[in-house]
């Protein structure tokens, strides 16, 4: 049997993920894993609906079993989150193939892309410097650098290396080299909106509008009605999830940075100085402006904005504030951890199910019969199974899931839910 992985947040589930899992068995896949980002997400802020329903949504959408992104990959730059999702992905011993969208579709143009920026030769090496000296942001040094080496048109290159779908790609791809694994990738070409697409705006003709643009909504209808914002966006989710988003009212009390805002003013003007510089993803001239600016705090996003800089990007701002409210700190590579580009990263230690297809059960069987790393399925009992560092950093994950709760209880009035007592979602 052939089986995917697939990499995503789901922020929400909407129809354009829909597309990929129908591509992805369209492709040959006879079973698909997701691998998806827990309670926070890449762009350094909370998911707008729970890990727990949207791991929901994608099973009942086609998915066969949906694992968690541990957070200290989950709220991280492109290239860690890349390399934890696949590192993950290649440990279960059973994917076949990586399924991924694309702007570009072009798998055999940026896998060349993405071996340069591997192999990083010194032609390359001194590009960038050059393009760095010249007072550009880092994306763009990377693409006039790579084009040089290449002989590419810096045109051509901007379509190839801009584009969130395409970002990602090629972290993917990079991921899949360092990790020499046997997955073979697989493109998708993106169809619909682009990422940063208005829903407000948007022709109703377009098959696909983006997570962004869903959020968005959610997030501005909340603040203007209070509740009932989820018939407004429901027209842009598949309709196999129409009743889970009703029961769940998972859209009527969507979850934004905002929410995080009286947490980190008050970890701000609480914690020793140290701490901040301490924070995973955390350099110390972030550090400075961060403890610098605190006593002009007003809400996460305003001061994310006020903080950054040409050099430290306003997403790079918002993955510091966020590791800082989820007290994920710095640690030194073990001895397994693999080198990409500058940079030196640890591989996952677990896989943590989330949920699966009652009719898919077998999956679990093979890859417990052949994963590198275990597979939890009951959260109580991660003493069974863990010690050390991987211990600490699933108890990471639970804690990050639990500030998570907190906040949505509390939106919703409801009582609040242990993360130790979650039980895994079978469909």
């Amino acid at each position: 049997m052939k089986t995917a992985g697939i990499i995503a947040e789901f922020n929400p589930f909407h129809k354009g993920h829909l597309y990929l899992i129908e591509k992805a068995r369209e492709k040959g896949a006879d079973r698909i894993i997701v691998v998806m980002s827990g309670d926070f997400v890449q762009r350094g802020e909370p998911a707008v609906c729970d890990m727990h329903v949207r791991a929901e949504m994608a099973l009942r959408s086609g998915a066969d079993l949906v694992l968690e992104l541990p957070v200290r990959f989950a709220a991280a730059s492109a290239e860690k989150f890349a390399f934890g999702s696949v590192s993950i992905l290649d440990s279960l011993g059973v994917t076949d193939s990586l399924i991924f969208g694309s702007e570009s579709g072009n798998i055999d143009k940026l896998d060349e892309i993405a071996d340069l920026l591997c192999r990083e030769p010194d032609e390359y090496r001194s590009a960038l410097k050059n393009a760095l000296s010249q007072g550009l942001s880092f994306p763009a040094a990377r693409e006039k650098a790579v084009a040089s080496a290449m002989n590419y048109p810096v045109e051509e290159l901007h379509e190839l290396m801009s584009g969130s779908n395409n970002i990602l790609a090629l972290e993917y791809l990079k991921a899949l080299k360092a990790l020499d694994s046997k997955i073979t990738p697989e493109t998708v070409s993106r169809v619909g909106e682009g990422y940063h697409g208005n829903a407000k705006t948007s022709d109703k003709k377009t098959p696909f509008i983006s997570a962004e643009s869903i959020r968005r909504k959610l997030l501005q209808d909340a603040v203007a009605n209070g509740t009932d914002t989820c018939d407004s966006v429901l027209e842009y989710v598949p309709g196999c999830i129409h009743e889970l988003i009703t029961e769940s009212g998972c859209f009527d009390t969507p979850v934004g940075p905002s929410d995080l805002s009286m947490i980190l003013q008050y970890l701000l003007h609480t914690l020793p100085e140290q701490d901040i510089y301490d924070s995973l993803g955390i350099s110390g001239d972030l550090a400075d402006r961060i403890i610098k600016n605190k006593n002009k705090f007003t809400d996460f996003t305003q001061f994310a904005r006020d903080t950054a800089t040409r050099s430290i990007p306003y997403s790079a701002v918002c993955r510091a504030l966020l590791c800082i409210v989820l007290r994920l700190k710095k640690e030194p590579a073990d001895e397994n951890s693999v080198k990409i580009s500058e940079s030196t990263y640890s591989r996952p230690e677990y896989a943590r199910i989330l949920g699966f297809r009652k009719e898919s059960s077998s999956i679990l069987r093979d890859i417990s019969d052949h994963s590198s790393i275990p597979l939890i399925s009951k959260a109580s009992d991660i003493k069974k199974y863990l010690s050390g560092n991987a211990y600490s950093h699933f108890m990471e994950d639970i804690r990050s899931a639990e500030i998570y709760e907190g906040i949505l209880s509390n939106k919703k009035g409801r009582a609040f839910r242990p993360e130790l007592s979650r039980q895994i979602i079978r469909v």
